[in-house]
């Protein structure tokens, strides 16, 4: 038990000290979630657990407001895990009317997979020779 006012104070300040460590671990947890969904590829079967953490440490220490967020921080982050083949935020996770991966991109993003190994897919750099050419020929 602690007896001298010395002591309940220390006590109060290593708690006190304790809890900001805490919080800064939490912050930097969600700088470098941040870095990762912007600069790197999230696996698609750990991405609902990714994304689950990533809400909660921006709920309680994210800087940017809840629609700043949702209507231009995550869809920028969703078309980058697209693009390189990451896991999205599941929708079940996304508050109501938040944007959400439209059908289209789905089925671009499948068309894209498939021209990537058809063997009649043509280069941007050939179309463009061929309008140079303006004879339309490939």
């Amino acid at each position: 038990m602690l007896t001298s006012s010395k002591e309940r104070k220390q006590a109060a300040a290593d708690a006190r000290e304790l809890l900001r460590q805490q919080i800064r671990n939490e912050k930097r947890d969600l700088r470098d979630l941040r870095f990762i969904a912007q600069n790197q590829t999230i696996p698609p079967d750990k991405a609902a657990e990714f994304w689950q953490q990533l809400l909660q440490l921006q709920q309680e220490h994210g800087k940017e407001g809840h629609t700043e967020f949702w209507w231009s921080l995550v869809p920028r982050w969703e078309q980058i895990q697209l693009s390189r083949g990451g896991g999205l935020c599941p929708d079940n996770l996304k508050p109501q009317g938040a944007p959400r991966l439209t059908q289209t991109q789905l089925d671009l993003e499948a068309a894209l997979k498939r021209a990537a190994t058809n063997s009649r897919t043509i280069e941007a750099s050939q179309v463009l020779q061929a309008w140079a050419m303006e004879d339309g020929t490939l």
